[in-house]
Order: structure tokens, then sequence, then C-alpha cells
């Protein structure tokens, strides 16, 4: 799959890794972060966050740690739907507590696109999208 979407690096980080899956992964030519980070990595070309059914903070921390740049154009998340998380606010303010979500939503730089439900586990992947910034190509 790296070779066929043509990543030139990927980067993994988990942190439940079991000693052998470490080896595996890095067999595989997969580089793995070991420190946590909390999201807020920066990126510098093209890259895709696969975070599905992360804390929402997670994916407040990589748009807020690329925002500033612009870089956040160049950032694509396969994760829960952010316009799924301002649905179900529940009273609350989303800009409150993830404000560089918040202001994509706003300004309407963010494209989402639903996965179809896998049958027969559509409860464990449901409101799955690739949230894709205006600009990333």
């Amino acid at each position: 799959m790296i070779q066929e979407l043509k990543f030139n690096r990927v980067y993994l980080f988990e942190p439940m890794l079991t000693q052998a899956e470490s080896k595996f992964i890095s067999l595989q030519g997969i580089s793995i972060i070991s420190e946590n980070e909390n999201g807020e990595r920066k990126v510098h070309q093209k890259t895709l966050f696969y975070m599905p059914h992360c804390p929402i903070m997670l994916y407040n921390n990589v748009i807020k740690s690329n925002w500033d740049t612009g870089q956040y154009t160049k950032l694509a998340i396969i994760g829960n739907s952010f316009e799924t998380y301002d649905l179900n606010s529940m009273g609350t303010s989303l800009g409150d507590k993830c404000p560089f979500i918040q202001s994509a939503l706003t300004q309407g730089i963010v494209t989402e696109t639903l996965f179809v439900d896998f049958e027969p586990l559509s409860h464990a992947f449901n409101n799955t999208a690739l949230i894709q910034f205006k600009s990333f190509k």
C-alpha cells in the first residue's frame, strides 16, 4: 500500500505496540514515533493522518500545529466526521473545546467524504470520513 500510494515515508504512533508488532512494522519500512506528540506534528508535505476514533482534541491539535504556517492545506485525515462532532456538541460550543476545528468548519475549508458503513461492524466505523482542507490535492 505504501508503494501504491507513493508515500516517501510512513510514520506510526501507537502507544500500545508490543515488541513483536514494533519489529514487524519496522520491517515494513514504517518509522515508529516513540514520543507521544499529542497530535502536534507539523507537516511540510502532503500528509495523511489515519486517526479513526481518536479524541477530538487530537484532531484539533493536528490542525493547530499547522494553522499559522498555512500547512493545514497539506493535511488529510481519516477519522471521525468533524461535522458530526459539531452537530453532536450537545449544547456546548465546539469552539470552546476545539477552536481550530470550529474555525475550519466556519470558514468552509473542510471537505468530508463519509466512508460507506462496513457491515456487519457498521457501529464500529460509523462517522468515519476522509477529511480534507481546501488546497489539499
